[in-house]
C-alpha cells in the first residue's frame, strides 16, 4: 500500500517520536497505558506536512474514503517481545468515555495496515496486498 521508500521515510521520521501506546478508557475517554498494549507509537496529524499529505491522499484513494473523513496516520512499533492482539476499534455509545472520541471524527469504519516486517508482509501479500500494491503504483 505504501511504497518501500515511503515506508522507510516514515520509520525514520517516527523513530524519535515513539511513545508507549495507549488505549481509550471507556469510563473517562482518557488515554491509558495498559499492560496488554505492548507497542510504541506515534499519531501524525492529517496533512501534517507535504510528505504525510501525499500518503493521506494515496490511502484515501485506495480506501475510497475522503481524506477529511479519515484519521491521521498511526505508526506502531512492536519490539521482539511485543504482541499485536486483535481488537475492535469501536466506541460504545453506552460508555461515557466514548463521546470524547466520537466527537473527533466518529466511529472508525475501516483500517488500512502496512507492515515493515518481511514475515508479516508476506502473509498480507498472499491475501490482500498484491492488488492494493498494484493500485498504489498507479497513483
Amino acid at each position: 500500500m505504501i511504497r518501500a521508500y515511503d515506508r522507510d521515510e516514515m520509520i525514520e521520521r517516527s523513530r524519535h517520536r515513539l511513545k508507549r501506546s495507549t488505549t481509550v478508557n471507556p469510563a473517562t475517554g482518557k488515554e491509558d497505558v495498559i499492560r496488554n498494549r505492548t507497542s510504541e507509537g506515534i499519531w501524525y496529524q492529517r496533512g501534517e506536512d507535504a510528505f504525510v499529505e501525499k500518503l493521506d491522499r494515496r490511502i484515501s484513494s485506495l480506501m475510497n474514503w475522503p481524506v477529511e473523513n479519515g484519521e491521521g496516520l498511526q505508526i506502531l512499533h512492536y519490539g521482539t517481545t511485543g504482541e499485536y492482539r486483535p481488537h475492535f476499534d469501536y466506541f460504545s455509545p453506552d460508555q461515557p468515555g466514548s463521546a470524547v472520541h466520537t466527537a473527533q471524527g466518529g466511529q472508525r469504519v475501516a483500517t488500512s495496515v502496512d507492515t515493515a516486517s518481511t514475515r508479516a508482509c508476506h502473509a498480507l501479500a498472499t491475501r490482500i496486498a498484491d492488488p492494493l500494491r498494484r493500485a498504489a503504483a498507479r497513483i
